[in-house]
């Protein structure tokens, strides 16, 4: 019994727990819109924790800590932007995108709502959209497979002005992350939305003051006891400060439980994310370019299908574990920030908004955020910051220069904003 590895036990029946639901869900899934979102039917916990799951991956519990315990305070500005981000996002854009995505022909996916929302005829919008989401999230998915997005040691060296606008301005990646936005389009109703908004917003703040914790216990433990073998573990790969904290200070089966939470944040994003690339090749290209007459079932055999791919393809980026790719995790957020971000807002809030604002605006955000990324050289900037900007301008100025939507366009966006505020207004007597 000596031999018997209590973390190892405590992974093989998470991994058994998590294979287990996985045949549950496979049995119980008949038609491609229960895969994609649970058949528009989560309530305000689901819709929360799945919102706020699909957010948190392993960086919660290894790479927040380890910026903590490298940089100490001045990595505290990522935790506010994020928080004032997500209570926005909750905010202005979930009930609204809720609304929207039904009235524009149930839209599944971003590029399918993008599509109905501008009568894009052409489907250029589903092509480019679906693409960034691809190239992104190939990026995201592979941090995930070694354990959880890194921050860059040096992101923040001080707080500057600088440092401490491009640490806040992670907030407006929110607006335009599409594994956090199907989430909010899977919600029974737009009234489930503010209590799912106080239910998410509560978990996070508690889950980030907690890894912050973490990190400023770390410093404290490690400084006081600095021979210990894991001093010079966490001194090497700061990102480890939480798993040696729980395996030095807990029974080992208590810190098997802890260590599987990391695995579970780890695993709780990828699949979403995994589940939206999978959902963009099989709606957004393969329905939409190839099949169009595709079966409900086809559909799904096809979605299954992908993720098998996408994730061979993260493990082939993920092989090397100090592959800089663990650097990229803040490049996917700011290009999915600057290249929907804008694009979620306008489309949710303005209806002289056109399909040529819609286009340049994405391609602006995307490219931007590229070229800011690698030929600006170390500006301090984040590059969501200029990408968002310059996303934003491009929309309003293409679109007021641009012939009005049809009549046809104004008229659903007006009958979703209606249906929205009769929701609001229902549920606030």
């Amino acid at each position: 019994m000596s031999s018997l590895n209590p973390t190892l036990i405590t992974f093989m029946f998470y991994i058994v727990a998590m294979i287990g639901i996985g045949l549950y869900a496979y049995c119980a899934t008949s038609n491609f819109d229960e895969y994609i979102l649970g058949g528009r039917s989560l309530g305000s916990v689901v819709t929360a924790l799945s919102a706020g799951a699909s957010d948190m991956s392993g960086w919660l519990l290894m790479g927040l800590p380890g910026a903590i315990y490298l940089s100490g305070l001045s990595e505290v500005w990522i935790a506010i932007g994020l928080i004032i981000g997500a209570w926005l996002n909750w905010l202005l854009v979930a009930g609204r995108l809720r609304a929207h995505t039904e009235f524009q022909n149930n839209a599944l996916t971003l590029p399918d709502y993008f599509t109905s929302r501008f009568a894009d005829k052409k489907r250029i919008l589903r092509l480019l959209s679906a693409i960034v989401i691809l190239v992104f999230f190939a990026i995201y998915c592979a941090s995930g497979m070694v354990a959880g997005a890194r921050y860059a040691s040096n992101m923040l060296e001080g707080l500057s002005f600088v440092a401490i606008i491009s640490s806040l301005a992670w907030g407006l990646g929110y607006f335009g992350q599409p594994h956090i936005l199907v989430r909010f389009m899977a919600a029974d109703s737009v009234k489930t939305i503010p209590a799912a908004r106080r239910i998410g917003m509560t978990w996070m703040i508690l889950c980030l003051v907690g890894a912050m914790f973490a990190g400023y216990i770390g410093i404290a433990y490690f400084a006081a006891n600095p021979d210990l073998p894991a001093a010079a573990i966490v001194n090497q790969n700061p990102e480890t400060v939480f798993m040696e904290l729980t395996k030095i200070l807990f029974n080992p089966w208590i810190a098997g439980i802890i260590l599987a939470a990391i695995l579970a944040a780890i695993m709780s994003t990828l699949s979403c994310q995994l589940l939206v690339c999978s959902t963009t090749l099989t709606e957004d290209l393969y329905k939409g370019f190839l099949r169009k007459n595709a079966s409900q079932k086809e559909l799904i055999w096809v979605g299954r299908g992908m993720v098998i791919v996408i994730a061979l393809i993260a493990i082939s980026l993920a092989i090397n574990p100090n592959s800089k790719v663990l650097g990229l995790v803040a490049y996917a957020w700011a290009g999915f920030g600057a290249a929907f971000g804008p694009l979620i807002i306008f489309s949710l809030f303005w209806k002289r908004m056109t399909l040529n604002g819609a286009i340049v605006g994405m391609v602006v955000g995307a490219v931007t955020v590229i070229a800011w990324k690698n030929y600006t050289g170390d500006t301090g900037l984040y590059e969501i910051i200029p990408g968002f900007i310059l996303a934003a301008l491009s929309i309003v100025i293409v679109s007021l220069l641009d012939k009005a939507p049809s009549h046809d366009v104004v008229n659903r966006f007006e009958l979703a904003k209606a249906e929205y505020q009769k929701e609001m207004a229902e549920m606030n007597k």
